[in-house]
């Protein structure tokens, strides 16, 4: 027989490698005791009234002004959304313009356009939502 391994042989021989091992966590948890309690006591955040934590402050605040950077290296990730037909045709016709005028694009790089340019205040988005709703209700599915 031939010193070389079957594939059973190979598969086996990688499930018997080390596992992987986590990274360690940039913000690490508080230390526990046993019961589960919380053994040091989270900061106060200097800038909240007295009683809040710095975790609740950043839970809290409002989300910045500026627009989220966004790089070529960015890794991406799938959104998968259904749109109804007329928002696709108007996206569709769209593209046809920008290439009909020499501009390459695609939806993708369109719908990041308009995520990008999503405001980050609540209150100007839940205006602009509540806007669309009027304008386009959705069916009976109630999102």
């Amino acid at each position: 027989m031939p010193d070389t391994q079957d594939g059973i042989d190979l598969m086996r021989s990688r499930m018997t490698r080390a596992q992987r091992v986590p990274p360690t966590p940039r913000r690490p948890a508080p230390a526990t005791d046993p019961a589960g309690e919380t053994t040091t006591p989270p900061e106060e955040s200097p800038v909240a009234p007295p009683g809040v934590t710095a975790d609740t402050a950043r839970r809290t605040r409002p989300a910045p002004s500026r627009r989220p950077r966004v790089g070529p290296a960015d890794p991406p990730v799938n959104l998968a959304i259904r749109v109804r037909r007329p928002l696709d045709d108007h996206l569709v016709d769209l593209l046809h313009d920008l290439r009909k005028a020499g501009v390459r694009s695609s939806k993708v790089e369109l719908i990041e356009m308009l995520l990008w340019e999503l405001p980050a205040d609540t209150e100007a988005l839940r205006r602009r939502l509540a806007e669309f709703r009027r304008a386009a209700p959705r069916g009976t599915d109630g999102a």
